[in-house]
């Protein structure tokens, strides 16, 4: 193929990586039949990218929740690099559910009723965008 990929595990110790890349580079040096243009590519535990997971058929059963939950912290992770979300610490998280809390306890029966609704119209406009794009 036109990929080769050195996995290197998050326990293995700098030998066992230096052996890793040489022998990704030997085979690529041995074998013929693969075009020269062929880079060998470093991929480290937790941090595999997503063309390199395509490769593994089980690769998203076997480890789905932790795979998804490393995806959701590193696109966290992101946005906090780029200044599109900021970070909010527990302290200030729990002050703003209290704050929102404390509002919504200060609403009438009428208001919750509205805000009901309206909740329920998003679900049903969701669910109606999903169908829609689930036709052929």
């Amino acid at each position: 193929g036109s990929e080769v990929y050195v996995w290197l595990g998050r326990s293995a110790g700098a030998g066992a990586r230096r052996a890793g890349i040489q022998v990704g580079q030997m085979l690529l040096e041995k074998d013929r039949f693969r075009p020269s243009w062929v880079r060998l590519t470093r991929v480290l535990e937790g941090s595999e990218p997503f063309v390199f997971r395509t490769k593994f058929v089980d690769w998203f059963g076997l480890d789905a929740s932790r795979t998804a939950a490393a995806l959701l912290e590193r696109r966290h992770q992101d946005l906090q690099a780029t200044g599109q979300i900021l970070a909010v610490t527990a302290q200030e998280a729990a002050r703003r559910r209290r704050e929102a809390k404390s509002a919504a306890l200060a609403l009438s029966n009428e208001e919750r009723r509205a805000l009901a609704r309206a909740a329920r119209r998003r679900v049903k406009n969701t669910a109606k965008a999903m169908a829609t794009l689930a036709r052929p």
